[in-house]
């Protein structure tokens, strides 16, 4: 459960607006487990605002194209139940409601 507490932390950090301690709690999460690719969705998203938040829109930029090709592809194929090792529906909902907040934001352009 480390990995997701790592996300939820991340998260927390990036709303509080420290961005290096967002970047570092994802960073920790996706060395610590990949094997949920929902959670390394989630966390990959987390950091792509915490890039833009810390001023780095081209990092930003790139890691929102990347995962925004996951978590679109999961999307257009019918979404089962889950599972633990893939993530539940619930948790591939959360990458994706991250996402369209990602993506309203990055593609806004800079951080202010």
């Amino acid at each position: 459960m480390i990995p997701w507490r790592c996300v939820s932390v991340g998260l927390m950090e990036y709303r509080r607006g420290r961005s290096q301690e967002a970047i570092a709690y994802c960073e920790r999460c996706l060395t610590l487990d990949t094997s949920n690719p929902a959670r390394s969705a989630t966390a990959q998203v987390i950091m792509a605002m915490a890039h833009h938040q810390a001023g780095d829109s081209k990092l930003a930029r790139l890691e929102l194209a990347e995962i925004r090709g996951v978590i679109d592809k999961k999307f257009a194929a019918s979404l089962d139940m889950g599972n633990g090792t893939e993530g539940y529906w619930f948790d591939w909902l959360l990458a994706r409601i991250l996402l369209r907040e990602a993506v309203g934001l990055i593609e806004a352009g800079p951080a202010n």
